[in-house]
């Protein structure tokens, strides 16, 4: 009997070494833990890409409330792609969320270097601007964003 149970559970340490392999999956939230942060839009020509993919997780684990994964897939996005904005952008909203905002600054303008007119860049740095008391800064980003996209109504209440 004791080899009987002995090759049981050899069989199924076998089987589940030789199993298919899973990828950990970003943990999934109830409610988001930023909802005022704006989500960075890859283009289209871009969307199926390991950066993007990477950039979707990090944005899910910055919602979650883990930044050190976020940084990870951002790091990781980055090095496929070295140009891919929306990860720069995700950046800036990750330091924000660490309440640093002079650290988010070079991020939102790295990826504003990329894509100037990229909304969730500016709405990222008029937020750090505010955070530094730098107002007049902050008046032009979001003016830059309303205008950049007029479905952000209640960033354009802001700067009327």
């Amino acid at each position: 009997m004791a080899r009987v149970t002995a090759a049981v559970l050899c069989l199924s340490l076998l089987a589940a070494a030789c199993g298919p392999k899973t990828v950990a999956s970003p943990p999934v939230t109830a409610a988001p833990r930023f909802p005022d942060f704006i989500v960075p839009v890859v283009p289209l020509e871009l969307q199926d890409t390991p950066a993007a993919k990477s950039q979707g997780r990090a944005w899910a684990l910055l919602q979650a409330g883990d930044f050190g994964g976020a940084e990870r897939e951002l790091a990781a996005a980055l090095a496929s792609r070295p140009d891919f904005f929306p990860a720069e952008t995700t950046r800036g909203w990750v330091e924000i969320a660490r309440k640093d905002p002079a650290a988010a600054l070079p991020h939102f303008a790295r990826a504003l270097e990329r894509q100037p007119a990229d909304p969730s860049a500016l709405v990222g740095r008029g937020e750090a601007s505010l955070a530094l008391d730098r107002e007049a800064d902050a008046l032009v980003a979001f003016r830059a964003a309303a205008a950049a996209d007029p479905s952000l109504t209640e960033i354009a209440r802001r700067v009327e």
